[in-house]
């Protein structure tokens, strides 16, 4: 029965010295026997010894003593390899076995001595320094992958945006840039070695001792909320994650610091952004559907009240001739209007670049028919202060849905009161509707006007992608964890023929049953990439988000088309990130597979939108090279409440960062969802909680 009398099975390089060439025959004959692998050399001359150390890698050596002058000296050997190879192993040979010979070569650090008739003991001997040196090299390989390690993690933790550092009895072991910025010093230096308290504020060093304590005695981790001070002694709440760590071999505590004080401001400022709009002093669309979601039971209940949706048709013109100041203080005189109504209107808010709406409570339909016939009369007639060119007024569509029982949601009132305001600006400037409920089964009347109404929005689709009159609108993507780039969102509007700025709503629907999508895609792509482009040589570091249709996804000659605009444009792919919908791709699995690779390979970016609410979403994460991914707007409604719906977002964001995929909520319009989804990891947020789309790229990325 054979036995592996090594650890390796690679060939073992042997130096075996000797004047005489027979013992070392007799020796490599054993060795082999044995079941060793090797590959002997052998040296016959004690000069060429120190040249062999130098020039070969010797994996052991054997050294057989002679006694007469110029034979070999186990002494001059150990000390030649201790100068050249310190861990070769050296195994010496002799006459015989003598204790008091034996303790000083093993002093000098030879591994044995070997009786020269023993070859029995020789054997066992290598088989022993194999072993050892097998475990060795082990040990070495780890001890420089350790290294490798270690400094590969040392340079994340000090590149690293959070601020970071280890503690051993409460004082500094090492910090990060980050920490050290945190606390306004200039060198890290300056923080070695100094208290964790001396950066506490007074009144909670109780609290930090009981927790330095409760470190010491079990290397406990979790987190706590400290009162702490810069250098400059500016203070700042601060919440503080530990956790048990090793610093350089050193049991240590390594903890983590975030800014409450500046989150909270950020917080807050999101806060009053969302809940109120900037330009006309009314509340923001978000507030205005909590505010009206609340008080949606008091109407379902059969207390009075009607939604009035007002419209000015053509913004997007008075923009366009009278610029952006002048348009501001319009509708800042336009909000002023509606709040004047404040008695007869419970809620109001401007829910859209030139929308607004109005909850008209304790009102029958006859009280709000005639505010809104007086409503829309005093606006069409109105002397505004603001100056406009001559021929230039602010033309005004009204509509007004009845609320009741048969209301569900604000989202759904709001929708009735939009489809009667579009009745209205469809009828002409001035005018105003009430909505009115499909009669099941329609009639002959109803089906000739929705189909007139088909014709007429695909031939204003037709007319826009013929004569140039979409228009691109872009939403910012603000990133959570210091994303240098400027990422906006990509939407697109319709011109109607009357100059009136058309919401996707109004025709991408019938531009995907009827075959349009893939053209309009490609327009969109195509003005990106250019604007992409102008604006790349202002040098601003933007990207783009582009939503692709499932038309596109078919669509087998986009790959090229998109590669020829980036070169007509000199633009390149890492500028975009292009959107398909999840739905999309599960319906079109091969062409989006290919799709998605050929975009990667000029790389473009990908992510998937609507994510997270078909079955098995989590086989897109591991099966696609995905950059992002967007949340559905399911997930943010009312998500601070629901902790199901958050246990869901953290295992989403948990496996998308486990991937390398970064997380985007979109349709963000509730600051209460801010806080969870921070602490779910969520890497960026997009909505009208932080603005609306316009025209410009202009967001203030900088809103710390």
């Amino acid at each position: 029965m054979s036995q592996n009398p090594t650890p390796s099975s690679a060939t073992i390089s042997l130096l075996l010295l000797d004047t005489d060439l027979d013992v070392p025959k007799a020796q490599t004959a054993a060795l082999r026997q044995a079941g060793f692998s090797i590959h002997p050399q052998v040296l016959t001359q004690p000069a060429r010894l120190e040249k062999a150390l130098r020039k070969h890698n010797v994996d052991i050596l054997i050294c057989n003593q002679t006694e007469h002058e110029g034979g070999f000296d186990g002494r001059a050997v150990l000390q030649a390899v201790a100068r050249l190879q310190p861990d070769l192993p050296v195994i010496l040979v002799d006459r015989q076995r003598d204790p008091q010979y034996l303790s000083e070569a093993l002093a000098l650090g030879a591994r044995d001595l070997i009786p020269e008739d023993d070859s029995a003991l020789l054997c066992a001997v290598f088989r022993r320094e194999l072993a050892s040196l097998e475990q060795s090299r082990q040990a070495s390989l780890l001890r420089q992958r350790l290294s490798e390690t270690q400094e590969r993690f040392n340079s994340l933790i000090h590149n690293s945006q959070e601020a970071i550092a280890y503690l051993a009895d409460g004082c500094h072991l090492q910090v990060n840039r980050a920490y050290q910025d945190l606390f306004g010093f200039i060198e890290g230096d300056e923080l070695i070695g100094l208290p964790l308290r001396k950066l506490t504020a007074h009144r909670d060093h109780q609290d930090l001792e009981h927790l330095l304590h409760l470190i010491a005695d079990n290397q406990a981790s979790g987190e706590v909320e400290l009162c702490m001070h810069s250098q400059e002694y500016h203070r700042f709440d601060a919440l503080i994650n530990y956790l048990p760590a090793s610093y350089q071999g050193q049991a240590c505590t390594q903890i983590s610091i975030r800014n409450l004080s500046k989150a909270r401001a950020v917080e807050q400022r999101l806060q009053l952004l969302s809940d109120y709009d900037q330009e006309t002093g009314l509340s923001s669309r978000h507030r205005f559907i909590h505010q009206l979601d609340e008080l949606l039971p008091q109407l379902q209940q059969g207390k009075p009240g009607n939604l009035l949706y007002l419209d000015i048709g053509n913004m997007a013109s008075i923009r366009a001739r009278a610029g952006e100041r002048a348009s501001s203080k319009l509708l800042g005189e336009i909000g002023a209007e509606l709040a004047a109504l404040k008695e007869q209107a419970g809620l109001f808010a401007r829910i859209g670049d030139h929308s607004f709406a109005l909850l008209l409570r304790h009102q029958d339909k006859g009280l709000s028919a005639n505010l809104a016939e007086s409503l829309i009369q005093r606006l069409q007639h109105k002397t505004f202060v603001t100056p406009l060119a001559a021929g230039l007024r602010p033309q005004f569509s009204l509509g007004l849905a009845e609320g009741g029982r048969h209301i569900d949601s604000a989202d759904e009132f709001l929708d009735r009161a939009f489809s009667a305001c579009e009745n209205a600006r469809r009828a002409g400037p001035g005018d105003w509707r009430w909505h009115q409920d499909n009669l099941a089964g329609g009639n002959s009347a109803d089906d000739q006007a929705e189909r007139e109404a088909l014709v007429q929005i695909l031939e204003q689709i037709d007319t826009a992608l013929a004569a140039n009159r979409f228009r691109l609108f872009y939403q910012p993507v603000v990133s959570l964890k210091g994303d240098s780039r400027e990422n906006y969102a990509v939407l697109v509007r319709l011109l109607g023929s009357d100059g009136q700025t058309l919401l996707p709503a109004s025709f991408l629907e019938q531009a995907q049953a009827h075959g349009r999508m893939a053209a309009i895609d490609r327009w969109v792509i195509q003005q990106a990439i250019a604007e992409l482009a102008r604006q790349r040589d202002k040098k601003q570091r933007l990207n783009l988000f582009i939503q692709l249709s499932a038309d596109s996804i078919r669509d087998e000659q986009l790959l090229l088309w998109i590669c020829d605009c980036l070169q007509s444009q000199e633009a390149r792919g890492p500028w975009l990130s292009f959107q398909l919908a999840d739905k999309d791709v599960r319906s079109n699995p091969s062409r989006a597979r290919e799709l998605i690779k050929g975009l990667k390979r000029i790389s473009c970016r990908l992510a998937i939108n609507r994510f997270g609410v078909l079955a098995k979403y989590e086989s897109l994460i591991k099966h696609l090279p995905l950059d992002y991914i967007k949340l559905d707007a399911s997930y943010l409604k009312h998500l601070d409440s629901d902790p199901q719906r958050q246990r869901k977002l953290f295992a989403i964001c948990d496996l998308a960062h486990a991937h390398g995929i970064k997380v985007i909520a979109g349709e963000v319009e509730e600051a209460d969802c801010l806080r969870t989804l921070w602490s779910a990891g969520v890497d960026y947020l997009q909505g009208y909680l932080l603005q609306e789309p316009t025209e410009s790229i202009s967001y203030d990325f900088d809103i710390d």
